[in-house]
C-alpha cells in the first residue's frame, strides 16, 4: 500500500503532463526546421506555433522567447547526440581505440541522421545578432540568440576528455590537446554541413580516427594506436583537414 503523500498523478494530471511534455518537444522540433529552413530571422512565436500546431499560450508556458526556444531546442540536440556518442563508448569491446572508433562512428552517424539539426546547432552564428522584437502581444524576443555552436564544440570536448582519462598516461594531456581534437573535428563536420556532403561523414571514420590518434603525443598513445597510426599511415590523417 503507498504511504500517504508518495500517490503517483490521477490520470488527468499524467495526460496533462504528457501533454505539456509533447507541446515542448514539438516547439523544440519547430523552432529547428524553421530556422533551417527560412532562416533564424524567422522564427516568430506565431511561425512556430502554426509550425507546431499549437496555441500561443502554449508556448508562453515552455519559454520567454523565440531565442530561448531556439536555444534550448539546439542543447537538446547536442545533448542526446553527445549522450549516444559516450554510451557507444562505454559498450563492451577488445580495446580503448575499439571503444573511440565506436564512438566516433556514433556521433558521425548521428550527424548523418539529422542534418537539418546540424545545421543548427553546428553552423548557428556564434556572434548572431539580436533577433527582431515584436509587439509584446505575439510574444517579445527581447534577448540575443544564443551561441549553440559553441556549447556545442564544449560538450564535445567533455566527451573527449572522458574517453583520454582512461588513458594510462592521461595526466599528461593538457586541454590544448583536447580543445585541439575536439576543435579539428568540428571544422571537417561542420565544412560537410555547411557544403551539404553530409551523407559523406560515416567514410570519413577511420580518417578522423587515425587524425585524432596523430594528435595525443608518442608517450600517451596506447600500443593499438600505434599499430593503428602503422597501418593507416599519417597520410589519410592530413588529407582528412585538407579535402
Amino acid at each position: 500500500m503507498a504511504r500517504e503523500g508518495s500517490r503517483g498523478l490521477d490520470s488527468g494530471e499524467r495526460d496533462l503532463a504528457f501533454e505539456e511534455l509533447w507541446e515542448r518537444e514539438r516547439l523544440l522540433n519547430a523552432a529547428v526546421a524553421q530556422a533551417d529552413a527560412e532562416g533564424l530571422e524567422s522564427c516568430t512565436v506565431e511561425c512556430l506555433c502554426a509550425r507546431a500546431g499549437v496555441p500561443g499560450e502554449a508556448f508562453r508556458a515552455h519559454f520567454q522567447s523565440v531565442g530561448e526556444c531556439f536555444e534550448a531546442a539546439c542543447d537538446s540536440l547536442m545533448q542526446q547526440l553527445m549522450a549516444r556518442t559516450i554510451s557507444a563508448y562505454h559498450a563492451p569491446a577488445d580495446s580503448w581505440i575499439a571503444r573511440v572508433r565506436a564512438a566516433l562512428s556514433s556521433y558521425l552517424r548521428g550527424v548523418c541522421a539529422r542534418p537539418e539539426a546540424a545545421r543548427a546547432y553546428l553552423l548557428s552564428p556564434p556572434n548572431a545578432p539580436p533577433a527582431p522584437s515584436e509587439p509584446a502581444a505575439d510574444g517579445d524576443l527581447g534577448t540575443a540568440w544564443a551561441a549553440p555552436r559553441e556549447r556545442a564544440i564544449g560538450l564535445l570536448e567533455e566527451t573527449i576528455a572522458e574517453m583520454l582519462r582512461d588513458l594510462p598516461e592521461s595526466e599528461e594531456l593538457g586541454w590544448v590537446t583536447v580543445t585541439g581534437i575536439a576543435g579539428g573535428i568540428s571544422r571537417v563536420v561542420e565544412r560537410r554541413v555547411r557544403e551539404g556532403r553530409t551523407d559523406e561523414l560515416a567514410d570519413l571514420l577511420e580518417p578522423m580516427l587515425t587524425w585524432a590518434l596523430m594528435q595525443l603525443p608518442e608517450e600517451v598513445r596506447p600500443p593499438e594506436a600505434e599499430d593503428h597510426l602503422l597501418e593507416e599511415g599519417e597520410r589519410r590523417g592530413w588529407e582528412l583537414l585538407a579535402g
